[in-house]
């Protein structure tokens, strides 16, 4: 066990205090950049080293929130308020706890003890409109933080507050006042009727489009997106115009040599920097074409990307630009920016061609009507524009924000914005400004658009584009439908070499013996954290006699653990999260071979909430019958078998064989339904090939269903009867049907006396865990 910075000599004190500071700067970094899983990771380690730490307990407190787990948000932020009653921060952690519990009465008592001046001044508005949202004050809320934003980018709190504002008022189901709203903002679109009659084909004219690219130096990003407009050729493609803005040598020597040798290229070039927007605006002034598309020099396009785009501006006569989807596209993104941020080689221009294939093919080309999209890559048609004026190349020289700007004014004419949902374009985002720069043009810009159109009606044409039901719709295609090589490859057969482990706690010198019950307890922790259920489960355990090895699955077997484990358990080892429990179990008997020669043998694990009562009862009957093979519950899905959630073995059947060698056989499976198949459901099977062949079910179908429980279609009573097993004694309930199932953690505690608190801090650590392995 790792010692907590209160146990350790002052020789190793700085030590840990050294590793603790180190986690939690992690954290904080990974906080900062919306990385929840490394953060809650690093917070909990940080925390099993100084317990005591009221930082790390704070900022436990305020991911919790984020992650949805309130339970743990409230038990963090008490920690922190015992210690410290003076951290409002924890206060206004509890202040949002009370609301997402819908327990609007103690939130509005806890802001009375909130300061409302000075340093805090800010953080209690925010509060204040945290209530008005949660009481439906919804427009109001919205335009009293607009005006506490106004301009502002730092308030990042408000602004997160602003955005879940604005979805809890599109998803309250209040249409006819929502379109009120809308409409007063000059952002109420009828997307109806979304057809131009007018238009005579579906394809455009030859030579009617113009590309318009400007570039500063990056001639490394210029080739490959040079080289993906020659492998989809379009015959509506009129000219390449090239702007360079006071380039580097090496990318004006290149563009020279392309535009010498391409006569469909024209260079357009700047004897100075004059920025993005001026760029852009000495191509547009050297196309003639009745289109015109502003393409970023580090994009790749795909097949039929030109004609996608010229479909959906030219699908309304009242739109003036239209923009595709990407992967790093402002709200057009719909998936992780995971793909070459640097290069493009052979293999990931394949992936990015058949992300695009997905996305027409997925695609409805409903082209809705957005008020913002991004500049990256879009297409004008030049009449609109020529109304609307140009891009305001005064307040936004450098770009960032102008083609907002642009589509606000438009929109105010009567002309909109469309977002091409059948069309990919994909973004690589160059390096030809710095990320400092980058974040200084944006927050200047943003000041300046909100000065021109106001607060709210920048801020809400933005959360009108995150959600939009288009992007929403192709993200999750995207996201359910690729998966990597690597995982397909990983879910076919078994991994490879051994998971790694280590002994925090060696079993005690003649803890097994002959006439010892020992269990063997897997919990799924990928950061050491025990949950208050799964002790009580392993205190019980020990009250009934048994000694428990507990072997834990976590991210990494070097990192700390929380010290509660070796107050619960007679030894712990570390074991990387592979293979499932029967990987973790096989693993404990090989490490452990004089296993074989104990009384009984138990295997268990963190799958269900409880014990509700006592467990002596439950183990008199197991020892009073002294079956050859023992479990807690069966299933008959999709045939019968007992399930393996807490099951064992006794007696002779232990140093029998062909039980060695089932668990000798048993390796790290990648795939649930594979260990099932393979491991659990042969389990019961077993009995036929051991000396005692007796079988006992200690809450079995039979005893729902009688005799005949066996010939009924496949049902599983742990699952889909766990109400009526609680009723005839079962003191457990799985944690999945806790996580999944509406209210079943209410009735557990109606029919439990459960501690309410408890139990759902049990299911939110459940479903963190499930969350985070989902994401590796």
């Amino acid at each position: 066990m790792t010692p907590t910075v209160e146990e350790t000599s002052a020789a190793d004190h700085d030590e840990l205090k050294r590793q603790n500071q180190a986690y939690l700067t992690a954290a904080i970094e990974a906080f900062a950049s919306g990385r929840m899983k490394d953060t809650y990771g690093n917070l909990l380690h940080a925390l099993w080293l100084d317990p005591a730490d009221v930082q790390v307990l704070y900022l436990l407190s305020e991911t919790c929130i984020r992650l949805g787990a309130i339970e743990h948000a409230v038990k963090y932020s008490n920690a922190v308020l015992a210690a410290d009653p003076t951290f409002k921060a924890a206060l206004a952690v509890q202040i949002e706890a009370s609301v997402r519990k819908n327990d609007l009465s103690r939130a509005q008592s806890l802001l009375g003890q909130y300061p409302s001046g000075g340093e805090f001044r800010h953080m209690h508005a925010m509060l204040k409109h945290r209530l008005m949202v949660a009481e439906g004050n919804y427009e109001v809320a919205l335009a009293e933080l607009s005006d506490l934003i106004d301009g502002r980018d730092d308030l990042v709190l408000a602004r997160e507050l602003f955005e879940q504002s604005f979805k809890a008022f599109i998803t309250s189901g209040q249409k006819e006042r929502i379109d009120e709203f809308l409409d007063a903002l000059g952002l109420s679109f009828d997307d109806t009727n979304n057809r131009n009659a007018s238009r005579q084909s579906f394809e455009p004219e030859a030579a009617s489009i113009d590309v318009i690219i400007p570039v500063y130096n990056a001639v490394h990003h210029l080739e490959i997106c040079i080289a993906s407009l020659r492998r989809y050729p379009d015959l509506a493609l009129r000219r390449i115009i090239l702007v360079d803005d006071a380039s580097d040598q090496t990318t004006k020597d290149w563009m020279d040599r392309f535009v010498a040798t391409n006569p469909d290229t024209i260079l357009v070039r700047n004897a100075e920097n004059l920025g993005f927007t001026r760029s852009v605006i000495a191509g547009i002034e050297a196309s003639e074409a009745p289109f015109f598309i502003m393409l970023n020099s580090d994009t790749i396009v795909s097949h039929g990307w030109i004609t996608g785009l010229w479909r959906g501006i030219t699908a309304r006569e009242d739109h003036a630009m239209a923009g595709p989807l990407s992967n790093l596209a402002y709200f057009q993104s719909i998936s992780q920016p995971d793909l070459m941020n640097t290069a493009a080689g052979a293999h990931d221009v394949r992936i990015i061609e058949k992300r695009a294939a997905f996305v027409r093919a997925n695609g409805l080309a409903a082209y809705p009507r957005v008020p913002f999209l991004s500049g990256f890559c879009l297409m004008v048609r030049r009449d609109h524009y020529n109304v609307a004026g140009p891009l305001d190349a005064i307040d936004y020289p450098r770009g960032y924000w102008e083609v907002q700007d642009l589509a606000l004014r438009m929109i105010d004419l009567g002309l909109f914005p469309c977002l091409v949902d059948d069309v990919y374009v994909h973004h690589l985002q160059s390096g030809s400004v710095a990320t400092e720069q980058r974040a200084a043009l944006l927050s200047d810009g943003f000041r300046r658009i909100c000065a021109r159109h106001g607060a709210i009606r920048v801020l809400v044409a933005e959360e009108f584009c995150r959600n939009s039901g288009d992007v929403l719709r192709q993200k999750d295609g995207v996201s359910g439908f690729f998966a990597t090589a690597a995982e397909k490859q990983a879910s076919s057969g078994p991994m490879q070499g051994p998971a790694a482990q280590r002994w925090r706690a060696f079993p005690p010198a003649g803890m097994i013996s002959a006439d010892a019950e020992i269990c063997l307890f897997v919990a799924h922790a990928p950061y050491g954290q025990l949950s208050e259920s799964t002790a009580r489960y392993l205190l019980e355990l020990r009250n009934v006699g048994l000694h428990v090895i507990v072997c834990i699955a976590v991210e990494k077997v070097g990192d700390p653990i929380q010290s509660d484990w070796l107050d619960h358990a007679d030894a712990v080892l570390l074991r990387e999260n592979a293979g499932f429990d029967f990987g973790a179990w096989a693993d404990l008997l090989r490490l452990l071979p004089e296993l074989w020669t104990v009384r009984r043998l138990m295997f268990a694990n963190d799958s269900v909430a409880g014990p509700f009562v006592p467990l002596h009862g439950l183990f008199e009957k197991i020892r009073a019958e002294d079956a050859g093979f023992f479990a807690l519950t069966d299933s008959t899905v999709p045939k019968y078998h007992a399930q393996s959630y807490f099951f064992g073995w006794a007696g002779q059947n232990l140093s029998a064989q062909p039980l060695r060698s089932f668990w000798e056989g048993v390796v790290n499976l990648p795939d649930k339904q594979a260990v099932i198949d393979q491991y659990e459901i042969p389990l019961s099977d077993l009995c036929d090939d051991l000396p005692d062949s007796s079988c006992q079910i200690l809450f079995g179908v039979h005893d729902l269903f009688g005799k005949q429980a066996r010939l009924l279609p496949p049902f599983s009573p742990a699952h889909w009867g766990w109400k009526a097993l609680i009723n005839i004694g079962n003191p457990f309930v799985k944690t999945l049907v806790l996580r999944e199932e509406p209210g079943a953690v209410d009735a557990v505690v109606a029919m439990t006396g459960a501690d309410a608190a408890m139990l759902k801090r049990h299911v939110e650590q459940s479903k963190i865990a499930v969350l985070f392995s989902a994401q590796k």
